[in-house]
Order: C-alpha cells, then structure tokens, then sequence
C-alpha cells in the first residue's frame, strides 16, 4: 500500500501521517520525533532541498524485508519525495568530484 501525502504545510503533512500510521498499525504515536525510534518504521528524511539517491531508497528496501520486529508490519517512509535523483543534485557530484 502507497500513500503519497502533498501539503505545503510540513506539519500537517507529518500530522496526517502520523494519523495514518496509528490507523494502520494500531499504534498511539502523538509526534512525528517518536517514529524514529521504532525498528519498523524506518524513514528517510532529508532536509528541503537535499537530494535523495538511488542508493538511498536501496537500503530502504533491504531494511524493508526483513519479518517486522514489534509491529504488524513494516514501513518506508520518504520525506520530501519530490527530491529524489537517480544521481543526485550538482552539489553533491561536486562534492564527490573534490572528495576524489
């Protein structure tokens, strides 16, 4: 199941998923801080503007398979989707190019 949540507002967005997410697994989460500390629920959040990479969302999935260890299920959860790349921004090929 895929939810795709598009607001301008950062913490209605969080708020609704927050929701969601209690919904879904019967959980009593009230801040968006209490997801982070799960092991079922593993997120990947940048800040705005930052670029995701392939390799990110790569090692979402292989934490995604394993059998859930306290919840029903698993959950991904991808901040600010609208910032993944397959390669990432500028900055970052910059920076891997002075890196090197």
């Amino acid at each position: 199941m895929t939810h795709l949540l598009i607001n301008q507002n950062v913490n209605l967005r969080r708020e609704y998923l927050i929701g969601k997410i209690n919904e879904y697994l019967g959980t009593s989460f009230e801040k968006f801080a209490q997801l982070h500390g799960n092991p079922d629920i593993h997120i990947i959040e940048f800040t705005e503007g930052e670029s995701i990479k392939i390799e990110d969302v790569k090692q979402l999935q292989k934490e995604l398979i394993f059998q859930p260890f306290k919840e029903k299920y698993q959950l991904g959860i991808i901040c600010y989707a609208h910032n993944m790349t397959a390669r990432g921004t500028e900055r970052d090929v910059e920076s891997a190019r002075g890196a090197g």
